[in-house]
């Protein structure tokens, strides 16, 4: 996935980032993964396992992450719901070494309408407000969100765009 968030220029550049998320089956029903993440400011890799429950996916992720100047011990759980009409998806980082805040939270949740998908999306660093998803192909999605409520910074992020490949 490449995701570019457009920030306030007077505040902070803008952000490229680049995530990479690969799933290998080891049993029926449970997989491992490995992703590795990286932007301008931070970055991490992280080892875990997933279990699937019919539409619905759990899985948990161990890692190490780097910004600051300092290396960080990162958990991240996540949910994930695909089914005929809707998607969704929770997504939570504790990152053990940070005293401030050592949670960041991430979730969206869309109506799909055929090759289009509305709905709401949240980052911690983001914000609140609307996501639209466009299937380009059986492989390529597009999708554009906006903060519009629970801004933090000052509203330091315009927009946030994304692109992903499954194959």
């Amino acid at each position: 996935m490449i995701y570019w968030h457009s920030r306030n220029q007077n505040e902070q550049r803008s952000l490229l980032e680049i995530s990479v998320y690969v799933e290998q089956a080891i049993t029926d029903g449970v997989s491992g993964f490995v992703v590795g993440y990286r932007d301008q400011e931070f970055n991490y890799g992280q080892l875990g396992l997933a279990r699937k429950f019919g539409d619905v996916a759990v899985g948990l992720g161990v890692g190490m992450a780097n910004y600051d100047d300092q290396a960080h011990v990162l958990a991240n759980p996540w949910v994930y719901y695909s089914g005929e009409r809707y998607e969704a998806y929770l997504h939570a980082e504790h990152y053990a070494n940070e005293r401030q805040d050592p949670w960041w939270y991430k979730a969206y949740l869309l109506r799909k309408f055929n090759t289009l998908s509305v709905g709401g999306y949240y980052d911690t660093t983001f914000g609140l407000g609307p996501r639209f998803d466009a299937s380009i192909s059986d492989h390529w999605n597009a999708w554009l969100a906006i903060p519009i409520w629970l801004r933090p910074d000052g509203g330091v992020f315009n927009y946030s765009i994304g692109v992903s490949v499954d194959f």
